[in-house]
């Protein structure tokens, strides 16, 4: 029963607080494809 209130938790706050789940999914999403290009930078400057 707690793990089912836990989600039912974790979805009431990601509808409630968009701005924050927004910037937070960009954020990541920046952030990954900053890796992957920086990597794709290194293996075609060798």
């Amino acid at each position: 029963m707690r793990i089912f209130g836990s989600f039912k938790d974790f979805f009431h706050d990601i509808r409630t607080q968009r701005l924050r789940t927004f910037l937070t999914i960009m954020g990541i999403t920046w952030g990954t494809v900053a890796v992957i290009v920086l990597l794709a930078f290194g293996v075609g400057m060798e």
